[in-house]
């Protein structure tokens, strides 16, 4: 089988993100750690996108956390059990390991990711020097559509996120249309942090 379709795509994601010299701009020496906040780990299809970003973090030296990957999400046997205690206990255990949390945009935003997005910004203004903040990549093709206010709300493919969880990005490390300058943001603070910037 050949992944024509699919190999178009990737390449145009590549091109689109501005993703293919990410090795060379970029070395986090292992020393940080992210945590991917997405609702793309309920779908088997969603989830290759999310391998795509771990593979990113991995090319550059950046430590991630993929709950996907989380050993509590293991569903291989027939009598594992999942409780809402163990997703949040696990979770929480895991942003607390992290300096940043990438917030990946969609329309409507998952409930999910914006707890983390709330959660991991007060742990940010509570302890600065500890973690450094949450940055959002925007990728929803509804959010480049104009509104027409010739069409009724209904009609129009324009993408909103509520504006309070977007106003938390914007006041930590902001928002962004590329992979790319998420990570060109993250190395920045990673940098200053280090005392490697002015």
């Amino acid at each position: 089988m050949e992944l024509n379709n699919f190999n178009i795509k990737i390449k145009e994601f590549i091109d689109k993100q501005e993703l293919l010299d990410l090795g060379a701009k970029y070395n986090f020496n292992n020393e940080v750690k992210v945590y991917i906040a997405s609702e793309g780990l309920f779908s088997k299809l969603d989830q290759l996108g999310l391998e795509i970003i771990a593979d990113l973090c991995e090319s550059i030296n950046l430590q991630y956390y993929l709950p996907q990957k989380a050993d509590f999400n293991s569903k291989d046997t027939q009598d594992f059990v999942i409780t809402n205690k163990i997703i949040t206990d696990g979770d929480n255990e895991q942003l607390k390991t992290c300096q940043f949390v990438l917030a990946h945009l969609k329309t409507p935003l998952d409930e999910g990711v914006a707890g983390e997005i709330s959660r991991f910004k007060t742990m940010q203004e509570y302890e600065p020097n500890k973690y450094w903040g949450v940055i959002g990549w925007v990728d929803d093709i509804r959010f480049d559509t104009l509104p027409n206010i010739n069409q009724l709300g209904t009609n129009n493919q324009v993408g909103y996120v509520n504006q309070y969880n977007i106003g938390e990005i914007e006041n930590s490390l902001g928002c962004y249309e590329t992979l790319d300058k998420c990570f060109e943001k993250m190395y920045k603070v990673y940098l200053q942090q280090r005392g490697e910037m002015n």
